[in-house]
């Protein structure tokens, strides 16, 4: 676990948060921040730039406003959502939004370390409980039935990026430059129709299920 981790965190229930933030710091997470709106959210990153940004997606103002923002004016942050809002429209609107993973109150202190230090490094955080259920109501209707004919690398890269690794895992394993991965995955994402990495590896679980 890197020293340097940081995170902010906005819940507009104190006695939450306080829990939240007890657990992380107990694990060597530096929380620069605590709010509970989604003002609170725009502006606490706009003045610490975390690694990563816990937020309730219930919350005053809106959680899915608060994200879009950060998401628009701060590339460096992750955003992840730590909320009971649990439906597959909330859901699956976060991630098209840009957030890096969903996980839901009622999480273990050891898991929502793991969801954080995941996120921190770039790759994709989604609650187990949750994956299934997005699989199904995302990646059923006919244009994602058709077959899509990627190359074999544009399969590995696909595969890798499934199991959660960053573009800087994925370069070293094929050995080859960020910048090339970056290039398979851009095409990769427009061959699939699917608007970021998260959609791509959720695909991609859905095509190794039904192998």
């Amino acid at each position: 676990m890197s020293p340097q981790l940081n995170v902010v965190v906005v819940d507009d229930h104190p006695l939450y948060r306080e829990g939240v933030v007890h657990t992380l710091t107990s694990n060597g997470i530096d929380v620069m921040g605590e709010g509970g709106s989604a003002d609170d959210a725009i502006r606490l990153t706009l003045a610490h730039k975390p690694d990563v940004i816990l937020i309730d997606m219930n919350m005053p103002g809106g959680g899915l406003s608060a994200l879009t923002s950060i998401i628009d004016g701060d590339a460096r942050s992750h955003v992840l959502p730590l909320t009971i809002v649990d439906d597959e429209a909330s859901v699956s609107g976060a991630l098209r939004a840009g957030a890096r993973g969903y996980i839901l109150k009622g999480i273990g202190g050891r898991e929502l370390v793991n969801a954080v230090e995941t996120v921190a490094r770039g790759d994709i955080y989604i609650a187990p409980q949750l994956v299934s259920r997005l699989i199904c109501s995302q990646f059923h209707d006919d244009a994602k039935e058709d077959e899509v004919e990627l190359s074999g690398r544009e399969e590995q890269v696909l595969g890798l990026l499934a199991r959660g690794l960053s573009n800087k895992e994925i370069a070293f394993r094929l050995k080859l430059s960020e910048k090339t991965v970056k290039y398979y995955l851009t095409h990769v994402l427009r061959k699939l129709h699917v608007r970021n990495r998260v959609e791509a590896a959720l695909y991609a679980s859905q095509r190794m299920t039904t192998i």
